[in-house]
């Protein structure tokens, strides 16, 4: 179990020209990535504009499952609550629009989004 601590099925193309592809960070760039295929970069040069669609806070289950037990062990029923620390994660689904007419969503991690957002705010 604890060798999926951290795993996240985030930072992928869920829909669009670039279905199936892997969002991941070449050199402080951002890049939709494809086995076989050339990757596709995500910058102010390729992007013409990007809108979050929707932000969800998703909970770590292995920790809490596992503040839950140390505090239930330690705490009795109050320990419990520990549960409830567990650290979010911000997981942002984003539609991308590319300057060459094609368009995608994607789902990526706060890392990816805020590398996004500083992409453009250095550019404009």
């Amino acid at each position: 179990m604890y060798i999926l601590e951290g795993f996240t099925l985030s930072n992928n193309v869920l829909k669009g020209d670039y279905e199936k592809y892997t969002v991941i960070n070449l050199g402080g760039t951002i890049y939709l990535t494809k086995i076989f295929k050339r990757n596709v970069e995500i910058s102010a040069k390729t992007i013409e504009s990007y809108e979050d669609i929707a932000e969800e806070s998703k909970t770590s289950g292995s920790s809490a499952a596992l503040r839950g037990t140390v505090g239930a062990l330690l705490l009795g029923p109050l320990g419990l609550a520990a549960a409830f620390t567990a650290r979010s994660k911000g997981v942002y689904t984003v539609h991308v629009k590319f300057k060459d007419g094609k368009q995608s969503i994607i789902e990526i991690d706060d890392k990816y989004f805020k590398m996004l957002k500083m992409e453009f705010v250095e550019k404009v």
